[in-house]
């Protein structure tokens, strides 16, 4: 590779050269045989195991009592530019939230109250 970057016009062949030969180096750093002793494996898959069923039951927690941490993900302004760095216009909007109910009519938001 360095010498690929001291290169000032290196041609095709000499960049797949430099590819196959980095990608080589790479597998036989990465490729090698794994070994588990006794009952490491089994120990490991055991544990995940019981990481994912401690997730799973805490998320069906959370649908069971709607408990989320909700994120806003509204936008609450809006800015409009013609041209790059030219005239442009902002809009602030005011999305409704989480817990609001209601109908959306001609754009405009209608909460339905008691």
């Amino acid at each position: 590779m360095e010498k690929l970057r001291k290169s000032v016009q290196p041609t095709k062949a000499d960049i797949e050269r430099a590819a196959t030969l980095f990608f080589a180096r790479l597998q036989a750093e990465v490729d090698v045989p794994r070994t588990w002793s006794g009952n490491s494996f089994d120990d490991a898959i055991t544990f995940n195991i019981e990481e994912t069923r401690k997730r799973i039951a805490r998320i069906e927690d959370q649908l069971r009592t709607n408990s989320f941490e909700t994120q806003k993900l509204r936008f609450s302004k809006s800015s409009y530019e013609w041209v790059r760095n030219g005239e442009g216009y902002s809009y602030e909007l005011s999305p409704p939230t989480d817990r609001d109910i209601g109908t959306w009519e001609g754009g405009r938001f209608s909460q339905i109250t008691d």
